[in-house]
């Protein structure tokens, strides 16, 4: 599942949309250094806009807009959005990826360690 229907997200009905714009777009807002206070906001905005480019739609939420729709969503929307997030082909594949190369690292820490001894 790629897509969410969020009932109630800023007095209304809004659709989420997970691909890979929606990765681009959470990396460009979320906190690196506070992920998990800045993660639902990251996502939601970024699925919102995501969704608005898939449909052609002008995306209008600004930033501030979108934290507060957050803020008032309940625990079991801000579960689903994270679910939905961390379950999709491409952040698993992303997850895949990077876990693939912290191996490459570490098996080239290794033979540079057993080279130098």
């Amino acid at each position: 599942m790629d897509y969410i229907l969020i009932n109630d997200l800023g007095g209304k009905a809004r659709g989420l949309k997970f691909n890979q714009y929606t990765y681009i777009k959470f990396y460009e807002k979320v906190s690196p250094d506070d992920y998990i206070a800045t993660f639902h906001y990251a996502a939601v905005f970024a699925a919102l806009k995501s969704n608005a480019y898939v449909k052609g739609e002008e995306f209008t939420d600004t930033w501030e807009d979108v934290c507060n729709m957050v803020d008032a969503m309940s625990a079991e929307d801000k579960a689903l959005v994270a679910d939905v997030f961390n379950n999709t082909a491409y952040f698993k594949k992303a997850v895949e990826d990077g876990e693939k190369i912290i191996e490459e690292e570490k098996k080239s820490q290794s033979l540079s360690t057993t080279t130098n001894a």
